[in-house]
């Protein structure tokens, strides 16, 4: 240009590529805001009217470019808290710049998104605007939103995962197996508590290490070698493996191992769970039942004692080795029920046997007795047993078992049978000894009261003399003969047991003493006495002689006599005291004894029988009797009954 300096010409050079520049980058400023994937309003920096709007609005909001210009912002249905947005508008004019996230939009046709909204104030041609650039988040949104939810889950799941993690670890450590888990190496990845208390090994000396090496190689086993290296490597699994060892710490043990293989689902690695029982004592124990079976099955082979057991819920009968001998067949040779047992007895014994178990079960007794004959079908002898039930009940009382003791008592019977020919013989001959005895006793005492009664007085005090003397010793000796008869019979005669009343059987004694009690100013008393299962008459005349004997043998003092019984686990204790002169103790198992006595006839008459006859009558009934006393200080005499007892005396 002519006219123009170069200084000019410069500017203007300048000036032009300054407004190619400003149309460079308008026209770029102008496709981001055409193109631009976020929805752009700006604004009147000082009104807030809407002044453009990006085409993106539309496809973000639902609202066209025109629906929007003119528009103040919040006017519009898409910022529905107008203070809200006048709030936000005038700090926007503060600052210059705000932004906001979370910020929930409707679209034209209702739906909500989440926005990013980001605004700046700059000039533009010497004109303030707002540019307000607006982000669909909402994707991102259900993003976190699904990052968080996946968060929270995890986070149970771990919480889960470590709830699971210590209890398997409180079980690991509370059974009473040791456990031990391996690697594919067969190193030692985790050990459960009782594995170091029982094997007496160290934490830092057992994990990570090779498992034969722990305890300084005292787990170097062959079996367990065998195990781990053969067994396992082709089973899964394998239960019940028994391993005995000698450990230099413990000493000789026996263990049961039970070991699973569990492959990872990642990878090919393996983990060896190993769980080790120890049965050390549990075999000993075993062995000690084996060799008391063993023992108890000699000891009733010897006393030819069997036992039978009856399960009643499942119908099925046990007997011991020695009852198989006792009925002649080959152990476990027969189906043993009730009713094989039954075809065992004899054929006039069976149905009272039968009765004697099914009647206790229907009567509710829980023990009972019976002797009966068995027959040995392999040679048809004829053996004779005794049998003691016992019924055994749950806790609701029914009944569940029972079980039972047999005793052969074939020799015993036998023995018996010959003892009971041998007393008849010997109670016929007691019989006749003593008729024949006190016949002449009789006239003998007949004839000398005659004498005494006729001539007493008119002879000289000799003869006087000489005839008392015959008419005592003839009266001595018809009690004497008396008492022996009734020492000799008892045991042998018939004298069943019965459940009788002690205060009743008291009673009686004491009123057939009545006379010698009135006499000495005796008092008799006594306590409320039980009702026990004896033979009546023996255990009254029992009490006579031990009433009778406390009458007798008392000292300046009237006689006072109690008589007590206080029960004792399976037998009553009966005690008879008094306050007579006492028995020094080197005496007390003497008086006890047929013709023992202490004091001369002329201090106390008696034959010296009475208290013999008491500790036979005690002794043939099961019990024992024995006196306890000093000289001077009375005397009382014990004596026991059984509770349960049956038979006859």
């Amino acid at each position: 240009m002519k006219g123009k300096t170069e200084k000019q010409m410069a500017v203007d050079s300048a000036d032009k590529q300054a407004l190619t520049l400003l149309k460079d980058s308008e026209t770029r400023y102008r496709r981001l805001f055409e193109t631009a994937q976020d929805g752009i309003l700006i604004l009147n920096a000082d009104t807030g009217v809407i002044e453009n709007a990006n085409p993106f609005i539309k496809d973000l909001l639902g609202y066209p470019r025109e629906e929007l210009l003119g528009k103040v912002l919040w006017e519009i249905g898409l910022f529905k808290d107008i203070a809200a947005s006048r709030d936000s508008f005038i700090e926007l004019q503060k600052k210059g710049y705000v932004r906001y996230e979370d910020l929930p939009l409707e679209t034209k046709d209702g739906r909500r998104k989440e926005v990013e909204f980001v605004s700046n104030a700059y000039s533009v041609g010497g004109k303030n605007v707002l540019q307000c650039n607006i982000r669909d988040i909402t994707e991102r949104k259900e993003i976190e939103a699904g990052l968080e939810k996946t968060r929270k889950e995890l986070a149970v799941i771990k919480k889960t995962a470590d709830e699971v993690s210590e209890f398997a670890e409180s079980v690991i450590n509370t059974v009473r197996e040791s456990l031990i888990s391996l690697d594919q190496n067969l190193r030692v990845v985790t050990v459960s508590r009782s594995f170091y208390e029982v094997f007496k090994v160290k934490p830092d000396e057992t994990v990570g290490q090779l498992i034969y090496d722990l305890g300084n190689k005292q787990w170097d086993i062959p079996k367990l070698r065998e195990l781990l290296e053969t067994i396992l490597p082709q089973k899964a699994s394998f239960e019940n493996y028994e391993v005995e060892h000698n450990f230099a710490t413990i000493g000789r043990r026996i263990m049961l191992l039970n070991a699973r293989q569990i492959k990872r689902s990642s990878g090919k690695e393996r983990i060896i769970l190993l769980a080790i029982e120890d049965i050390t004592e549990r075999k000993q124990a075993e062995a000690s039942v084996r060799e008391s079976e063993k023992r108890l099955n000699r000891a009733q082979e010897i006393a030819h004692l069997g036992s039978w057991e009856f399960d009643l819920v499942n119908d099925r009968l046990f007997w011991s080795d020695e009852l198989y001998r006792i009925f002649g067949l080959k152990s476990q040779a027969f189906a043993a029920t009730y009713e094989a047992f039954l075809d065992q007895v004899h054929p006039d014994d069976r149905a009272e046997v039968d009765a004697a178990h099914s009647g206790s079960k229907r009567e509710g007794k829980d023990v009972y007795e019976i002797d009966h004959r068995i027959i040995r079908k392999s040679t048809g002898e004829v053996r004779n047993v005794h049998e003691k039930c016992e019924h055994i009940r749950d806790e609701t009382g029914r009944l569940i078992r029972t079980t039972a003791m047999v005793h052969d008592i074939t020799e015993r019977k036998q023995v018996d049978d010959e003892l009971e020919r041998s007393n008849q013989s010997l109670e016929q001959f007691a019989y006749v000894a003593s008729h024949d005895l006190q016949e002449p006793l009789r006239v003998m005492s007949n004839y000398s009261q005659l004498l005494e009664k006729r001539y007493k007085g008119k002879l000289d005090a000799d003869a006087d003399d000489f005839i008392g003397f015959i008419v005592n010793a003839a009266s001595r000796m018809q009690k004497l003969i008396s008492d022996l008869l009734e020492y000799s019979r008892i045991g042998r005669k018939e004298n069943p047991l019965t459940e009788v009343d002690s205060n009743e059987l008291v009673d009686k004694a004491i009123k057939n003493l009545s006379g010698s009690i009135k006499s000495a100013g005796a008092t008799v008393t006594h306590g409320n006495l039980p009702v026990v299962n004896v033979p009546a008459n023996s255990f009254m005349q029992l009490f006579q002689n031990l009433i009778g004997n406390a009458v007798k043998f008392h000292g300046q003092e009237p006689p006072r006599i109690t008589i007590s019984a206080e029960k004792q686990d399976i037998e009553w204790k009966f005690g008879v005291h008094d306050n007579g002169i006492g028995i020094e103790p080197q005496y007390q198992d003497r008086i006890l004894q047929i013709f023992q006595r202490l004091h001369s006839l002329h201090e106390y008459p008696g034959t010296g029988i009475g208290l013999a006859i008491c500790k036979k009558i005690v002794e043939n009934r099961g019990g024992r009797i024995w006196v306890e006393s000093q000289a001077g200080q009375g005397a009382t005499f014990y004596f026991t009954v059984p509770v349960l007892f049956t038979g006859a005396i």
